[in-house]
């Protein structure tokens, strides 16, 4: 999967340069360490931006709302490649693993993402990443929703070129951890429609009232089935069955 610059929400942090550093004049953007010692005030700018613009009336709605670019997190690909915007492919780099049980899906993911600058395809680095979330899920009136608790997330720098030590990559994790999880939160709130068309399959056959659950060890599905009798009377016909419909809806009875 490529998130690019015109990918919704996250596409407009990808990018080398942020339009911030021009306007308020800041000169240093590394991510603060847990000691303090950290290279710049990036946490401390998040909250005021954040601030101003909840004074402001803004929504919140992209990390790019808060002010940061990946300029901000990676300082060496800022310094190394100014003023370009940037790709990323997400790949597993291995199987994910899910658990279902007591309801929940418990689900590890390891993925793997590569950084490009995009006017070039160059690559500039890779964060491996592994992902360590619990899945509620439900139906109501034909939609899929649920909650989502990311438990672990962590971040390493694959190939030594970001410029970040690992105490930085962990507080970047801690931020990445909950716009990922309200993000998932958001979709899943709003609800996932699981209604199926008509014919599906080249079958006269439609579904209803779907009903989605996790059991343990296994995924409960179920819906209404209804077979059309004037679509199915040819298909039996092909397999040497000749029925008309109105034997074929008795039949189906």
């Amino acid at each position: 999967m490529f998130i690019r610059p015109d990918t919704p929400k996250i596409g407009d942090i990808l990018k080398t340069t942020c339009s911030d550093d021009e306007d308020e004049g800041l000169e240093d953007h590394g991510v603060e360490l847990d000691d303090g010692t950290g290279t710049s005030d990036i946490a401390l700018r998040k909250r005021i931006r954040a601030k101003r613009q909840d004074e402001e009336g803004g929504d919140g709605g992209s990390l790019a709302d808060l002010g940061i670019c990946v300029g901000d997190i990676l300082p060496a690909i800022r310094e190394k490649h100014p003023n370009q915007k940037l790709e990323i492919l997400v790949k597993s780099s291995q199987a994910p693993s899910v658990v279902l049980s007591e309801g929940k899906a418990h689900v590890t993911l390891n993925i793997d993402a590569e950084l490009y600058i995009q006017s070039s395809q160059e690559k500039v680095g890779t964060i491996a990443a592994e992902i360590v979330a619990d899945i509620e899920a439900s139906t109501n009136a034909g939609k899929l929703s649920g909650t989502a608790t990311i438990g672990t997330l962590s971040l390493k720098d694959k190939e030594g070129t970001l410029g970040l030590p690992q105490d930085a990559l962990d507080n970047l994790a801690g931020l990445g951890k909950d716009f990922a999880e309200k993000a998932i939160n958001d979709a899943l709130s709003k609800g996932i429609s699981l209604d199926m068309p008509a014919g599906i399959g080249g079958l006269p056959v439609s579904f209803s009232n779907p009903d989605f659950r996790i059991v343990d060890h296994a995924l409960y599905v179920a819906a209404d089935l209804s077979v059309d009798p004037v679509g199915l009377a040819p298909l039996l016909a092909s397999q040497g069955l000749n029925l008309t419909p109105d034997q074929c809806s008795t039949r189906g009875g």
